[in-house]
C-alpha cells in the first residue's frame, strides 16, 4: 500500500515521513513524495495510494486543485489537508470537495497518529468534520473576544483575527451562538460585570471601564436591559442575600 505526501517544501515532506516512521506506518505503507500537483497526479496514476496528505497552499496549483482532480479518478483516496490557522476558508472548501480531515502545521506526531489512526475506523462524513472545524474557529473567536472585552472590539477585527470574511463570520457566529455579535458582546460584559459587582470596593465607573464601557451611563442602561435592574440595585440585592 502507498501513502502520498504532497508539499512544495521537501523538508516538510521528509519531516512527515520521519514522524510516520516513528509511529511505524512504514510497516504498512510505502511513502511517496510530490512537490507539485502535476507530480502528485503522475504518482497517483502510477501507484494508486490509499492515503494522500497534501498542503493546501502551494505555488502554481493548490491542494484544492489536486483534490478536485483526484475526485475524477475511479477510487478517491483518503485525503488529509495540511492547514495553517490562516487557511481556514481553504479548509472549508477542501471538506466540501471531499477531504477526509485536516491537520495543523507544523504537524504534531500525536495528531498525525490520531488522525491516521482514525482512518482505519469510521471517519464520519466530511460535513461532520466541517462542523467540527466551524466550532474550533468559533472557539478561537470567543477566546479572542474574552481577552479584549476591556476595550472597543468590532466584529471586523475578530473576523480578521480568525481569517474569515466579515459576512461569513457574521453568519457563522450567529449560527453557533444564537446571537448577533453586538448582543453577544453586551451579554458577555454583563456576565463579567456581575462578578465585579460582588466586590463593593469597585466603583461603578471603574467597573464599566474594566469591561469596555467608557460611559458608565451606557453600561447602566445596558445592564438594566439584560438584568431588569440597574447595577447599583443588583449590588444591593446581592449584599442583602449575603
Amino acid at each position: 500500500m502507498y501513502l502520498l505526501i504532497v508539499d512544495d517544501d521537501k523538508v516538510i515532506c521528509q519531516g512527515i515521513i520521519g514522524k510516520l516512521k516513528r509511529i511505524h506506518y512504514d510497516q504498512y505503507y510505502q511513502f511517496l513524495t510530490a512537490h507539485s500537483v502535476p507530480e502528485a497526479e503522475d504518482l497517483y496514476d502510477q501507484y494508486q495510494p490509499e492515503i494522500v496528505i497534501t498542503d493546501i497552499q502551494m505555488p502554481g496549483f493548490s491542494g484544492l486543485t489536486l483534490i478536485e482532480r483526484l475526485r475524477k479518478k475511479e477510487n478517491l483516496p483518503k485525503i488529509f489537508v495540511l492547514s495553517g490557522y490562516d487557511d481556514y476558508e481553504y479548509v472549508r472548501k477542501a471538506f466540501l470537495l471531499g477531504a477526509t480531515d485536516y491537520m495543523l502545521k507544523p504537524v504534531d506526531i500525536k495528531e498525525l497518529e490520531a488522525k491516521l489512526g482514525g482512518d482505519t475506523l469510521s471517519l464520519g462524513k466530511p460535513i461532520d468534520k466541517l462542523k467540527g472545524a466551524d466550532k474550533h474557529i468559533i472557539a478561537l473567536a470567543i477566546e479572542y473576544i474574552d481577552l479584549n472585552l476591556h476595550r472597543n472590539i468590532t466584529m471586523g477585527e475578530v473576523a480578521k483575527n480568525v481569517s474569515l470574511s466579515y459576512s461569513y463570520f457574521s453568519k457563522l457566529f450567529k449560527e453557533h451562538t444564537n446571537s448577533t455579535f453586538p448582543a453577544y458582546i453586551h451579554k458577555r460584559r454583563i456576565e463579567i460585570s456581575k462578578l465585579y459587582l460582588m466586590d463593593p470596593s469597585i466603583k461603578i465607573v471603574d467597573l464599566a471601564k474594566k469591561i469596555g464601557y467608557e460611559d458608565p451611563s451606557i453600561f447602566s442602561r445596558i445592564f438594566k436591559k439584560y438584568e431588569g435592574c440597574y447595577p447599583t440595585e443588583y449590588r444591593e440585592k446581592q449584599q442583602n442575600i449575603l
